[in-house]
């Protein structure tokens, strides 16, 4: 218990250290990760298997709590308890064990049959993670847009190609209510609205409305600063794991 405490006392020591700083560099989060394992040993079956998992923590700096803490691996993402494999007398299949909510994926599978040596085995695993980190950072961290002009039908936002957005993809309209309460910000977020990108021209996207003109116009014309633009999450959800497939 005693070590436990100290190793604990260490964590906090370093998370103290990382908000502050990201106060002095003027930063709204800041995102602390680590190597949580980095295994490759040889299975039951005499074939190398490896894996890597990362944790991350996201502080918030304006009021020192931790937003979001997970585990990442290339079989998925565990929110706010370990998961390690690092047992190298066991495989695969037996370190999973009656854990059904975590399937074997088939390019793991064929990596075994393949009998990759421990160096391509580690390069696979650090492969596969990538997709789970860009779906950890899209969810934690969307996109955010700003209008910078409404003209009949048309809505001018600004951004450009290089942040990601494409043709024909929705950007959700959200209004935010920030209200202080002690020292401290709460946020109301309300959907009322969604535009369509169609027009990229320098730095602004040339929209058009597809539900909630009218809320969205009256919106814009009170309060501008109220309203943010995301990129549709459903679709951004649906491109990575099309490239976890292809990976």
């Amino acid at each position: 218990i005693t070590i436990e405490k100290e190793l604990n006392k260490g964590q906090d020591f370093v998370d103290g250290v990382a908000v502050d700083q990201g106060k002095q560099m003027g930063a709204q989060y800041m995102v602390f990760g680590r190597v949580n394992s980095a295994t490759c040993f040889r299975n039951s079956n005499g074939n190398y298997e490896g894996n890597v998992s990362l944790f991350i923590r996201i502080f918030n700096v304006e009021t020192g709590e931790v937003e979001a803490s997970e585990i990442i691996t290339p079989y998925g993402r565990s929110e706010l308890k370990e998961f390690v494999y690092s047992d190298a007398s066991e495989s695969l299949e037996q370190f999973l064990g009656d854990n059904t909510s975590i399937k074997i994926p088939k390019w793991l599978k064929v990596a075994v049959e393949k009998r990759y040596t421990c160096e391509e085995s580690m390069d696979m695993a650090l492969k596969r993670i990538q997709p789970e980190i860009q779906e950890f950072v899209e969810e934690k961290f969307p996109l955010e847009l700003k209008i910078f002009k409404i003209s009949g039908d048309k809505v001018k936002v600004i951004g450009n190609e290089d942040m990601g957005i494409t043709l024909n993809s929705k950007l959700n309209v959200i209004r935010v209510d920030k209200v202080r309460v002690g020292d401290r910000y709460l946020y109301d977020e309300e959907e009322i609205g969604t535009l369509v990108v169609k027009k990229f021209s320098g730095d602004f996207v040339t929209c058009e409305f597809k539900e909630g003109k009218n809320a969205i116009s009256n919106l814009f014309n009170k309060s501008p600063e109220k309203i943010t633009l995301r990129e549709n999450a459903k679709k951004k959800k649906n491109l990575i794991k099309k490239w976890k497939k292809k990976l």
